[in-house]
């Protein structure tokens, strides 16, 4: 599990956890790698930290200009996991279909706000009208 170890926006920006899935690929710098001492889903606790412990991240975040998240300060979190990484895996299918359904609703409404914008643009210029029925 990837975590950002730096950013030049806020604290929050550091709490975006991502699942590794692939075997010898090559990171760069500035990032806080985990790696569980048990077996626990990556995917699963990519969310977990993602969505329960984003604000708890973002308070360890240290510095003004740049801010930064160690892997001291990661370590330190409490996190309660189940047991079962069978139950595990079901709960970041559900969490992972849930935020594929979310993506998939903030698209549609940016693509109807850029309409309603178009929309609009031709009402201002004239080059549509409003026929109003009396």
């Amino acid at each position: 599990v990837l975590i950002p170890a730096s950013t030049t926006t806020t604290g929050i920006d550091l709490a975006n956890a991502t699942a590794v899935l692939e075997d010898d690929i090559l990171l760069g710098g500035d990032i806080n790698i985990l790696r569980p001492k048990k077996a626990i889903d990556a995917i699963f606790m990519a969310h977990l930290l993602t969505h329960t412990k984003k604000f708890e991240i973002a308070r360890k975040g240290q510095g003004i200009t740049i801010i930064h998240v160690y892997g001291k300060d990661l370590a330190s979190l409490d996190v309660l996991v189940p047991t079962n990484l069978k139950e595990q895996q079901k709960i970041a299918t559900v969490l992972t279909t849930a935020d594929k359904e979310i993506e998939l609703l903030e698209q549609q409404l940016a693509d109807l706000q850029q309409e309603k914008k178009a929309l609009m643009q031709q009402l201002l210029t004239g080059k549509k009208r409003v026929v109003v029925d009396g």
